[in-house]
């Protein structure tokens, strides 16, 4: 049962794997990108030495507000997951980008995708990088 959920999760979040159809990894999800570019952001200004909180008003500032269509999306991720990516940055700051956004659940695992590559062959294209209808 949870994996079906999770599966549908990771479908609802928009299968987006339009740049690189052959990429087996969850790396091109809108949630993922937005958090690996969250992730950036609290990385380089922390080490400028800026606070938590300006670094938040950054990036709402600097990324957020230039996203155009994604804008709202980005807030409401910002303000969601930052309080978890903040404590993930500093407990994990030797791990990669990729890792601190499946410890938050912005990026799926690969054992998440795999379930959901063979729960749902069936019913979407995973070579196509598109929803398929079954007759």
């Amino acid at each position: 049962m949870v994996a079906n959920y999770t599966c549908k999760i990771i479908l609802l979040i928009v299968y987006t794997r339009i740049v690189s159809p052959i990429s087996e990894d969850g790396s091109l999800m809108l949630g993922c990108i937005i958090c690996k570019q969250f992730f950036y952001y609290i990385d380089t200004f922390y080490q400028l030495g800026m606070d938590k909180e300006s670094i938040k008003e950054s990036i709402h500032a600097d990324y957020c507000n230039d996203i155009g269509l994604f804008s709202s999306i980005c807030v409401k991720t910002l303000n969601a997951y930052y309080e978890d990516m903040w404590i993930n940055s500093l407990n994990m700051l030797n791990k990669t980008v990729e890792n601190r956004c499946q410890n938050v659940g912005l990026c799926p695992t690969v054992d998440q995708l795999d379930v959901c590559s063979s729960t749902t062959d069936s019913k979407y294209s995973i070579h196509r990088n598109k929803f398929i209808k079954v007759r």
